[in-house]
């Protein structure tokens, strides 16, 4: 006989409202679980699997989530560059064309 204690469940993190409630009905239900005798390894080790891959849904969906991310910031920080070099493109244009109109001046004064 084999008695599986929390510790088993350490490792589990969940984020999301939806995670959390899914985590507690899910051990709620092992609760059960654990009052009973464990005759079968079988049982035990599908129940483990399955929420180890709970887990690796929750970090991948997390991991997921970070690169959408980190995409959406490195466009809004492109999009702030271009604006910068837009602003430095056109004063460029607008003191080429005072220093053009210095040199007419020039000419005909």
């Amino acid at each position: 006989m084999q008695k599986l204690t929390w510790c088993h469940l350490n490792f589990l993190f969940f984020s999301s409202a939806f995670n959390r409630i899914f985590l507690k009905s899910f051990l709620s239900g092992l609760s059960k679980f654990f009052v009973l005798d464990v005759q079968n390894s079988c049982m035990l080790i599908l129940c483990l699997q399955l929420i180890l891959n709970a887990k690796c849904h929750a970090i991948r969906d997390a991991q997921i989530l970070e690169k959408k991310t980190v995409r959406e910031e490195l466009e809004s920080e492109d999009k702030r560059l271009d604006t910068m070099m837009e602003i430095d493109r056109i004063n460029a244009i607008k003191a080429q064309e005072e220093i053009e109109d210095l040199r007419k001046q020039q000419r005909y004064a």
